[in-house]
């Protein structure tokens, strides 16, 4: 399992809430965004075949927003993936 950020936040971050100020941080730790994958699920399937892994679950922002009702700030340019090794 692993989170990633959209590509598209990653291209625009002024697009996204809150995506400017948290690339400005990460990026004065040392630990700039460098690249994202696409919200699209057929484009995250996509990423894993190509590391030889297959999608179980994907969980895009608002799908997130779901599990996680509230005031707190939800990242809307999150995702969450589930992958695992395919069997033989």
């Amino acid at each position: 399992m692993f989170d990633y950020a959209y590509a598209e936040s990653i291209a625009h971050p002024e697009r996204f809430e809150g995506a400017v100020p948290q690339a400005k941080f990460a990026a004065s730790k040392g630990e700039p965004f460098l690249f994202g994958i696409s919200s699209e699920p057929d484009q995250v399937s996509a990423f894993l075949a190509a590391r030889g892994l297959k999608l179980v679950r994907h969980w895009d922002h608002q799908q997130l927003r779901s599990l996680y009702p509230g005031p707190g700030f939800l990242m809307p340019y999150i995702g969450i993936v589930h992958a695992r090794v395919p069997t033989a």
